[in-house]
């Protein structure tokens, strides 16, 4: 063969390579890759041109800023949602920390909620580290491999952390259930398993709720090595010492979410095929990173896969609400969105996202009490 044509034949190869690279046919991204979105030109203009919200809109020409614009006050996207809900609809919230703020802000406004448990028959099931301590924290579900155990746990006729997996005892004796929150511990391991339990057998009435708000809150998760169960929180460094080579640390990919993600969707839709899901992003930033890079970075990071991950989950589940809050906290002001640690969401901001919401999602009007009791009322039972 002449130098011309190998050369020929080279210059080829690498222009196939290069395709495949670009449109992710298997050089990168694996083969069978398909995009989120594949329309013609007419459709794609069609869509810039017909929708004023498909332009970036900052500060109109006389230099106001809106409250209503990217940058405002109190940035209101475009919602795209295909159901409503009525006044007396029934609800489950589970999620991050905002997930208790979006839970709070729902109880306030007369939604009825299973996902609240105000009450115990112990009391020291929900008192972190032996103090009296908000009982919603118990309840916050950070990655979302902890998320379908957990909702394993509540509908499957067998979970995948049954007999005391994920329950750990620690150097000083006490026992951690690291599917829940590892610092709400109890000194045996019965009565991890009673308080699974009472859980299981008071939020089981998930089946009967009419919709369900799903936060997401990070990618990075802690495994147990030996059973691939994921835990909800960090173990300690203490326990993980005790425990030498129990536990790994991971950071999960978007098809890592899209697939525990589509698990939970389809069990939710077994068991009712009318549930409406609103799925939502929560805008807290991680407050550390196991990662090594910078924790701005890797909270970057992992939003950006999280919101990836949900945008090709609504092309699989179109009935699925998304709600945009990280966009909303994202894109407003910040001087009215954050708290002085610059992490937590201000109340007030809160109420306004809630506010929005519920003009949206919701065919009445709710009236806001001014209280909403959440704490536990463990001699309500005794």
């Amino acid at each position: 063969m002449r130098l011309g044509s190998r050369y020929e034949k080279l210059k080829l190869t690498l222009r196939r390579q290069s395709t495949n690279i670009r449109f992710g046919l298997g050089v990168l991204t694996g083969a069978g890759s398909v995009p989120i979105l594949d329309i013609d030109s007419t459709a794609a203009f069609d869509r810039l041109e017909d929708q004023s919200h498909s332009r970036w809109s900052h500060i109109i020409d006389n230099g106001i800023q809106p409250g209503e614009f990217i940058g405002g006050q109190f940035f209101r996207p475009t919602l795209h949602k295909p159901f409503s809900l009525s006044e007396t609809s029934a609800g489950y919230v589970i999620g991050s920390c905002f997930a208790q703020q979006v839970q709070f802000a729902l109880g306030r406004r007369r939604v009825p909620l299973r996902s609240s448990i105000l009450d115990s028959p112990t009391e020291s099931w929900f008192l972190q580290d032996g103090k009296d301590n908000w009982p919603l924290h118990f309840f916050h579900r950070f990655n979302p491999g902890s998320l379908l155990q957990e909702f394993e746990h509540i509908l499957s006729e067998s979970p995948t952390i049954a007999n005391g997996a994920l329950i750990f005892e620690r150097p000083d004796g006490l026992f951690s259930d690291c599917h829940y929150n590892a610092r709400f511990t109890l000194p045996d391991f019965d009565g991890c398993m009673g308080r699974r339990e009472f859980i299981r057998r008071r939020i089981n009435a998930l089946v009967d709720v009419d919709f369900v708000i799903i936060t997401l809150g990070m990618t990075e998760a802690w495994v147990d090595a030996e059973s691939g169960l994921y835990l909800n929180t960090t173990p300690t460094r203490e326990l993980a010492e005790h425990l030498p080579g129990k536990f790994r640390f991971q950071v999960l990919s978007e098809s890592d979410v899209v697939e525990s993600l589509s698990k939970i969707l389809e069990m939710l839709y077994r068991r009712n095929v009318h549930m409406k899901v609103v799925l939502t992003v929560s805008p807290i930033p991680l407050a550390a990173t196991f990662t090594g890079q910078d924790v701005a970075v890797a909270n970057a990071n992992s939003k950006a896969t999280l919101l990836c991950a949900a945008n090709r989950l609504l092309r699989n589940f179109p009935q699925v609400f998304y709600f945009p809050s990280y966009e909303i906290v994202t894109y407003s002001d910040r001087a009215a969105v954050w708290e002085r640690d610059g992490r937590h969401v201000r109340a007030e901001f809160v109420e306004r996202i809630m506010d929005f919401f519920c003009v949206a999602a919701f065919d009445a009007t709710l009236e806001v009490a001014p209280q909403w009791r959440a704490e536990p009322t463990p001699s309500a039972s005794r």
